[in-house]
């Protein structure tokens, strides 16, 4: 049993020598997968011993959430002016509010 292509007849499995050469392009596509995740984990550990970790940098720094802690309820324009500044979003300075 075997796979041959109707339309362009490249792939054809059922000789001997195109089940080779098709079994040696699965092996090559093999090969390359194993090598990209080897070189992947590589410069991650490389990364790792720099320091790296891959993080996203806060947007929401420090100052900005004791600011947002502090502003009382009613102040909410005033958060939300300071939130501008900061280039985030009204959405994002709720989860900073309700943290204690």
């Amino acid at each position: 049993m075997g796979v041959k292509s109707p339309t362009n007849g490249i792939i054809d499995t059922t000789t001997a020598h195109d089940r080779l050469v098709f079994g040696m392009f699965a092996l090559m596509a093999e090969y390359e997968a194993a090598l990209i995740a080897e070189r992947t984990q590589a410069g991650l550990t490389a990364a790792r011993a720099r320091g790296r970790t891959g993080d996203r940098k806060p947007k929401v720094t420090p100052a900005f959430s004791h600011f947002s802690r502090t502003v009382p309820p009613h102040d909410a324009a005033e958060l939300d002016q300071d939130a501008d500044g900061h280039g985030l979003a009204r959405a994002r300075t709720g989860p900073v509010i309700r943290t204690p």
